[in-house]
Protein backbone atom coordinates (compact mmCIF):
# COMPACT_ATOMS: atom_id res chain seq x y z
CA UNK A 1 0.00 0.00 0.00
CA UNK A 2 0.93 3.49 -0.46
CA UNK A 3 0.24 6.33 2.32
CA UNK A 4 -0.35 9.61 0.24
CA UNK A 5 -2.36 13.21 1.44
CA UNK A 6 -4.71 14.98 -0.38
CA UNK A 7 -3.46 18.64 -1.43
CA UNK A 8 -6.89 19.34 0.36
CA UNK A 9 -5.08 19.86 3.36
CA UNK A 10 -2.97 22.40 1.90
CA UNK A 11 -5.71 24.70 0.39
CA UNK A 12 -5.22 28.01 1.61
CA UNK A 13 -1.59 27.86 0.27
CA UNK A 14 -0.16 27.56 -3.62
CA UNK A 15 1.05 23.96 -4.35
CA UNK A 16 4.69 25.34 -5.26
CA UNK A 17 4.62 27.19 -1.45
CA UNK A 18 3.95 23.31 -0.28
CA UNK A 19 6.35 20.87 -2.08
CA UNK A 20 9.45 22.16 0.14
CA UNK A 21 8.01 21.77 3.33
CA UNK A 22 6.83 18.03 2.38
CA UNK A 23 10.10 16.91 1.45
CA UNK A 24 10.79 14.32 4.22
CA UNK A 25 7.38 13.62 5.25
CA UNK A 26 7.05 10.35 6.14
CA UNK A 27 4.15 9.91 3.01
CA UNK A 28 4.44 8.39 0.30
CA UNK A 29 3.27 10.79 -2.01
CA UNK A 30 0.29 13.13 -2.73
CA UNK A 31 -3.26 13.35 -4.72
CA UNK A 32 -3.11 16.92 -6.34
CA UNK A 33 -6.72 18.31 -6.26
CA UNK A 34 -7.35 20.89 -9.64
CA UNK A 35 -8.24 24.18 -7.92
CA UNK A 36 -7.10 27.39 -9.23
CA UNK A 37 -5.08 29.39 -6.67
CA UNK A 38 -3.78 26.22 -5.40
CA UNK A 39 -2.45 24.67 -8.48
CA UNK A 40 -3.13 26.88 -11.63
CA UNK A 41 -4.30 24.08 -13.69
CA UNK A 42 -5.15 25.85 -17.12
CA UNK A 43 -1.72 27.43 -17.32
CA UNK A 44 0.94 24.74 -19.01
CA UNK A 45 3.78 27.04 -17.84
CA UNK A 46 2.65 26.27 -13.97
CA UNK A 47 2.14 22.35 -14.97
CA UNK A 48 5.68 22.20 -16.81
CA UNK A 49 7.32 23.92 -13.17
CA UNK A 50 4.85 22.09 -10.93
CA UNK A 51 6.91 18.35 -12.61
CA UNK A 52 10.06 20.58 -12.14
CA UNK A 53 9.51 21.34 -8.73
CA UNK A 54 7.97 17.59 -7.27
CA UNK A 55 11.27 16.08 -8.81
CA UNK A 56 13.46 18.37 -7.23
CA UNK A 57 11.79 17.66 -3.92
CA UNK A 58 11.09 14.10 -4.46
CA UNK A 59 7.85 14.49 -4.39
CA UNK A 60 5.64 11.90 -6.27
CA UNK A 61 2.20 12.58 -7.44
CA UNK A 62 0.06 9.44 -7.99
CA UNK A 63 -3.42 10.82 -8.23
CA UNK A 64 -5.22 13.81 -9.46
CA UNK A 65 -8.67 14.84 -8.57
CA UNK A 66 -10.64 16.69 -11.40
CA UNK A 67 -11.41 19.99 -10.41
CA UNK A 68 -15.25 20.82 -8.89
CA UNK A 69 -18.27 22.35 -11.02
CA UNK A 70 -18.33 19.62 -13.76
CA UNK A 71 -20.60 16.62 -13.84
CA UNK A 72 -20.46 14.00 -16.27
CA UNK A 73 -23.77 12.91 -16.30
CA UNK A 74 -25.80 16.30 -16.76
CA UNK A 75 -28.58 16.37 -19.13
CA UNK A 76 -27.96 19.45 -20.76
CA UNK A 77 -25.60 18.69 -23.60
CA UNK A 78 -23.29 21.54 -23.62
CA UNK A 79 -22.86 21.71 -19.92
CA UNK A 80 -22.39 17.24 -20.09
CA UNK A 81 -19.57 17.93 -22.85
CA UNK A 82 -18.10 20.78 -20.98
CA UNK A 83 -17.32 18.40 -18.03
CA UNK A 84 -16.09 15.44 -20.17
CA UNK A 85 -13.27 18.03 -21.71
CA UNK A 86 -12.25 19.06 -17.83
CA UNK A 87 -11.87 15.30 -17.06
CA UNK A 88 -9.76 14.97 -20.48
CA UNK A 89 -7.60 18.09 -19.44
CA UNK A 90 -7.06 16.70 -16.05
CA UNK A 91 -5.77 12.71 -17.83
CA UNK A 92 -3.19 14.60 -19.83
CA UNK A 93 -2.11 16.52 -16.99
CA UNK A 94 -1.95 13.58 -15.08
CA UNK A 95 -0.09 11.86 -17.79
CA UNK A 96 2.38 15.03 -17.94
CA UNK A 97 2.78 14.46 -14.03
CA UNK A 98 3.44 10.76 -14.16
CA UNK A 99 0.46 10.07 -11.93
CA UNK A 100 -1.25 7.00 -12.24
CA UNK A 101 -5.13 7.59 -11.60
CA UNK A 102 -7.38 10.61 -12.24
CA UNK A 103 -10.52 10.37 -9.46
CA UNK A 104 -14.29 11.28 -10.87
CA UNK A 105 -17.10 11.68 -9.35
CA UNK A 106 -19.97 9.76 -11.52
CA UNK A 107 -22.11 12.71 -11.02
CA UNK A 108 -23.91 15.92 -8.92
CA UNK A 109 -27.89 15.94 -7.52
CA UNK A 110 -30.00 13.34 -9.03
CA UNK A 111 -32.73 15.06 -10.82
CA UNK A 112 -33.43 13.09 -14.43
CA UNK A 113 -33.70 9.26 -14.86
CA UNK A 114 -31.70 9.76 -17.67
CA UNK A 115 -28.55 10.90 -15.87
CA UNK A 116 -27.47 7.40 -16.17
CA UNK A 117 -27.22 7.05 -19.65
CA UNK A 118 -25.71 10.00 -19.90
CA UNK A 119 -22.72 9.29 -17.12
CA UNK A 120 -22.52 6.25 -19.02
CA UNK A 121 -21.61 8.21 -22.54
CA UNK A 122 -19.85 10.25 -20.95
CA UNK A 123 -17.64 7.53 -19.53
CA UNK A 124 -17.15 5.66 -22.64
CA UNK A 125 -15.84 9.15 -24.66
CA UNK A 126 -13.75 9.19 -21.51
CA UNK A 127 -12.53 5.71 -21.03
CA UNK A 128 -11.61 6.18 -24.58
CA UNK A 129 -9.27 9.40 -24.36
CA UNK A 130 -7.31 7.83 -21.14
CA UNK A 131 -6.57 4.61 -22.71
CA UNK A 132 -4.65 6.94 -25.45
CA UNK A 133 -2.84 8.85 -22.38
CA UNK A 134 -1.94 5.76 -20.38
CA UNK A 135 -3.87 7.05 -16.96
CA UNK A 136 -6.55 5.01 -15.25
CA UNK A 137 -9.91 6.44 -14.52
CA UNK A 138 -11.35 5.87 -10.96
CA UNK A 139 -14.55 6.70 -9.98
CA UNK A 140 -15.66 7.88 -6.46
CA UNK A 141 -18.53 7.28 -4.51
CA UNK A 142 -20.64 10.77 -3.85
CA UNK A 143 -22.18 12.07 -1.19
CA UNK A 144 -26.40 10.96 -0.66
CA UNK A 145 -28.38 12.00 -3.03
CA UNK A 146 -25.66 12.83 -5.88
CA UNK A 147 -25.48 10.24 -8.38
CA UNK A 148 -22.59 7.67 -7.73
CA UNK A 149 -24.02 7.31 -4.17
CA UNK A 150 -24.77 3.81 -4.22
CA UNK A 151 -21.63 1.70 -4.15
CA UNK A 152 -23.95 -1.54 -5.61
CA UNK A 153 -24.79 0.81 -8.88
CA UNK A 154 -21.15 2.41 -8.81
CA UNK A 155 -19.73 -1.30 -9.65
CA UNK A 156 -22.43 -2.10 -11.99
CA UNK A 157 -21.03 0.78 -13.91
CA UNK A 158 -17.37 0.62 -13.35
CA UNK A 159 -18.05 -3.51 -14.82
CA UNK A 160 -19.30 -2.22 -17.82
CA UNK A 161 -16.50 0.50 -18.06
CA UNK A 162 -13.60 -2.36 -18.61
CA UNK A 163 -10.18 -2.99 -16.71
CA UNK A 164 -8.97 0.84 -17.10
CA UNK A 165 -10.87 1.92 -14.67
CA UNK A 166 -11.60 1.33 -11.29
CA UNK A 167 -13.07 2.71 -8.19
CA UNK A 168 -12.04 5.12 -5.11
CA UNK A 169 -14.46 4.39 -2.18
CA UNK A 170 -14.72 7.61 -0.11
CA UNK A 171 -15.11 6.71 3.65
CA UNK A 172 -16.85 9.93 4.04
CA UNK A 173 -19.52 10.00 1.45
CA UNK A 174 -20.24 5.86 2.54
CA UNK A 175 -20.46 7.28 6.27
CA UNK A 176 -23.43 9.82 5.21
CA UNK A 177 -24.98 7.31 2.90
CA UNK A 178 -25.64 5.02 5.76
CA UNK A 179 -23.64 2.09 4.67
CA UNK A 180 -21.05 -0.32 7.25
CA UNK A 181 -17.57 0.30 5.92
CA UNK A 182 -16.89 -3.35 5.52
CA UNK A 183 -20.30 -3.48 3.85
CA UNK A 184 -18.77 -0.90 1.01
CA UNK A 185 -15.85 -2.38 0.63
CA UNK A 186 -17.26 -5.75 0.17
CA UNK A 187 -19.14 -4.39 -2.99
CA UNK A 188 -16.55 -2.93 -4.41
CA UNK A 189 -14.43 -5.43 -3.87
CA UNK A 190 -11.13 -5.72 -5.97
CA UNK A 191 -12.41 -2.70 -8.12
CA UNK A 192 -11.20 -0.60 -5.21
CA UNK A 193 -8.12 1.09 -6.31
CA UNK A 194 -8.08 3.79 -3.52
CA UNK A 195 -9.50 5.02 -0.38
CA UNK A 196 -10.45 8.96 0.31
CA UNK A 197 -10.01 8.40 4.50
CA UNK A 198 -11.37 10.80 6.41
CA UNK A 199 -14.30 10.94 9.15
CA UNK A 200 -17.38 12.90 10.13
CA UNK A 201 -20.44 12.71 12.46
CA UNK A 202 -22.86 11.51 10.21
CA UNK A 203 -24.21 15.09 9.27
CA UNK A 204 -22.53 16.40 6.85
CA UNK A 205 -19.02 16.07 5.03
CA UNK A 206 -16.53 17.19 7.61
CA UNK A 207 -13.45 15.32 6.25
CA UNK A 208 -11.68 15.57 9.50
CA UNK A 209 -9.17 12.79 11.02
CA UNK A 210 -10.01 9.25 11.72
CA UNK A 211 -11.25 8.72 15.03
CA UNK A 212 -12.63 12.44 15.44
CA UNK A 213 -15.80 11.49 13.99
CA UNK A 214 -18.55 8.46 14.22
CA UNK A 215 -17.05 6.10 11.74
CA UNK A 216 -16.78 2.88 12.86
CA UNK A 217 -12.93 2.25 11.64
CA UNK A 218 -12.42 -1.41 13.36
CA UNK A 219 -15.44 -2.28 10.83
CA UNK A 220 -13.45 -0.63 8.21
CA UNK A 221 -10.15 -2.58 8.99
CA UNK A 222 -12.05 -5.79 9.36
CA UNK A 223 -13.75 -4.84 5.37
CA UNK A 224 -10.05 -4.48 3.90
CA UNK A 225 -8.76 -7.51 5.22
CA UNK A 226 -11.56 -9.60 3.49
CA UNK A 227 -10.01 -7.86 0.23
CA UNK A 228 -6.17 -8.08 -1.10
CA UNK A 229 -5.86 -4.35 -1.63
CA UNK A 230 -2.60 -3.01 -2.58
CA UNK A 231 -3.48 0.14 -3.60
CA UNK A 232 -3.37 3.64 -2.10
CA UNK A 233 -4.37 5.12 0.92
CA UNK A 234 -5.29 8.90 0.79
CA UNK A 235 -6.17 10.79 3.89
CA UNK A 236 -8.70 13.44 2.27
CA UNK A 237 -8.79 16.22 4.91
CA UNK A 238 -9.77 19.96 5.07
CA UNK A 239 -7.39 22.52 5.07
CA UNK A 240 -5.52 23.30 8.16
CA UNK A 241 -2.66 24.89 9.45
CA UNK A 242 -0.87 23.04 11.90
CA UNK A 243 -0.10 20.49 9.01
CA UNK A 244 3.03 19.28 10.18
CA UNK A 245 1.40 17.86 13.07
CA UNK A 246 -1.74 16.58 11.20
CA UNK A 247 1.23 14.75 8.80
CA UNK A 248 2.57 12.41 11.72
CA UNK A 249 -0.88 12.06 13.10
CA UNK A 250 -2.35 10.17 9.68
CA UNK A 251 1.37 8.83 9.75
CA UNK A 252 0.76 6.94 13.52
CA UNK A 253 -3.10 5.85 12.67
CA UNK A 254 -1.64 4.52 8.93
CA UNK A 255 1.01 2.57 11.01
CA UNK A 256 -1.02 1.07 13.47
CA UNK A 257 -3.73 -0.39 10.80
CA UNK A 258 -0.62 -1.62 8.76
CA UNK A 259 0.62 -3.47 12.03
CA UNK A 260 -3.17 -5.06 11.99
CA UNK A 261 -4.01 -5.79 8.29
CA UNK A 262 -3.39 -9.38 6.89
Amino acid sequence: MKLTISTTLFYKNHIFDVLPKLKGKPVDGIELRLKEGHFNYNDNREIEELKKRAKKENINIFSLHAPSGIDISEPDEWERVRSVREVEKTIVIANRLNAEYVIVHPGEKKKEEKQLNELKKSLEEIMAFSQDWEVKILLENTQPGNVGDNPQQLKTIVEEMGENTGCCLDTSHLNLYGMKMSDGIRILGNRIKEFHLSDNLGKKDDHTIPYEGNIDWEDFLQGLNTVAFDGIMCFELMARDNYSEVIKKIKEIYTNWQKRLR
